[in-house]
């Protein structure tokens, strides 16, 4: 009740400020990535607009959902997490690369803008008659998880990582993020039994300082990686994270290129790829 009605106060005091004001908004992000010696220029330019279009996101911070937790009716934990699907819309990028150590340290700087016309027609979208937050493109064949009411499809088609985040928002939703064993269990076993590929894209990406965290911004704190994983290993340095789909390894975590492959091996080809869309609703 506490989640529901926290989410439910927050969303519509977004819609009525929306509604009152119907002006553009403006936010900046930043993002910063050191080139590693197998990676290209054009690769990390990229690793450093992902993370500064996160941090856009986090400081626009459109869409609310909360975490609570009580525990002998006593509020143990209470997180608030912002998020955005699909109302920004980027407007200008400066790009800056400076040598620092002998390694390529890129800075980026992307400013985006959010109307509020724009968003109050997607808190509409989200919301129905009586305050109930729901995605209404969701897939009607993807899985509910009644533990955390999250909804869940299999792609199995071979895009690339940046190509797959874009698809799952397209939609409303995002790469999958797993924060708990129980989810673990569940996403690995929708893996195994709906898919058919060798590996399948998260929403795991390394940050500025090379630690693995969210893409929606909730707390890594919960991981499953093969042993030695993750190693940064391969030919291009591997910043994203998947998961097995394969004997003896199903369900564990590897860090991977954005663009699939390790240019050896042949089971990490895109075209033995796929990836998981959630929804929180």
């Amino acid at each position: 009740m506490k989640k529901f009605l926290a989410t439910l106060l927050i969303v519509c005091s977004l819609f009525f400020m929306s509604a009152a004001q119907a002006e553009v908004e403006t936010y900046t992000g930043e993002g910063k990535a050191t080139m590693s010696e197998a990676e290209t220029q054009e690769q990390i330019i990229e690793r450093a607009k992902t993370y500064a279009l996160r941090n856009a996101r986090e400081k626009a911070g459109v869409y609310i959902r909360t975490r609570s937790e009580l525990r002998d009716f006593e509020l143990v934990e209470d997180d608030i997490i912002t998020m955005t699907a699909g109302v920004l819309k980027i407007t200008d990028t400066q790009i800056e690369k400076t040598l620092v150590n002998d390694a390529v340290q890129v800075f980026v700087t992307i400013t985006v803008i959010i109307d509020s016309d724009e968003l109050k027609r997607n808190i509409d979208d989200f919301i129905d008659s009586h305050g109930n937050i729901h995605a209404k493109n969701i897939p009607a064949d993807a899985v509910k998880y009644e533990h955390n009411g999250h909804s869940y499809k299999i792609i199995d088609t071979g895009l690339t990582w940046n190509d797959a985040k874009t698809y799952c928002e397209s939609l409303g939703g995002h790469l999958v993020t797993i924060t708990s064993g129980v989810e673990q269990a569940f996403v690995q076993d929708l893996i195994i039994n709906r898919g058919t590929k060798g590996y399948y894209w998260t929403g795991g990406i390394r940050d500025s300082d090379g630690n693995f965290v969210w893409i929606t911004g909730e707390k890594f704190s919960y991981s499953n990686w093969y042993k030695g994983e993750p190693n940064n290993g391969g030919k291009y340095g591997e910043n994203v994270l998947t998961i097995y789909r394969h004997p003896g390894f199903n369900g564990f975590w590897n860090d991977m290129v954005e663009s699939g492959g390790d240019g050896v091996l042949p089971f990490y080809n895109l075209e033995n790829s796929g990836f998981v869309c959630e929804w929180d609703a």
